[in-house]
């Protein structure tokens, strides 16, 4: 989807950023009640609940990955596969945060964490160089 979609402007990167900040930073808000709604249901229909539920975040948040390799590619190729070390380092290590910081404080601020770290990505693509020109 990030193929067809590209954050390839400041404004679309913002965008992006912003919609994916809002929707995970209100998850804790409606999710909890809607989960509360499907309780007394089979696992099929509270199964998809959950991945309805879910889906829209995954999607969103699987936009910066493949749009820095592209911001990273056009400014240089050589060291675009080293990348790949960091993301899955980071991908690890973050996971470990996430469920620490659940146990500790909830999975509320978890997600308000994680959508904080969406929106600073506004400023640092800004830094190392996204483009700037609007849609």
């Amino acid at each position: 989807m990030s193929e067809r979609l590209r954050l390839d402007t400041q404004g679309r990167l913002t965008l992006w950023a912003l919609a994916t900040t809002a929707y995970l930073a209100l998850l804790p808000l409606w999710l909890p009640a809607l989960t509360a709604g499907f309780d007394d249901q089979g696992l099929i229909i509270r199964a998809a609940v959950a991945i309805a539920a879910i889906a829209p975040a995954g999607l969103l948040m699987g936009f910066g990955f493949p749009t820095g390799m592209r911001l990273i590619n056009a400014q240089d190729q050589r060291p675009t596969p080293w990348f790949w070390g960091p993301n899955g380092a980071a991908g690890v290590l973050a996971s470990g945060l996430a469920v620490a910081l659940s146990m500790t404080f909830g999975i509320g601020v978890t997600l308000v964490a994680g959508a904080a770290c969406y929106l600073l990505l506004i400023p640092a693509a800004r830094v190392i160089g996204f483009p700037t020109a609007e849609d």
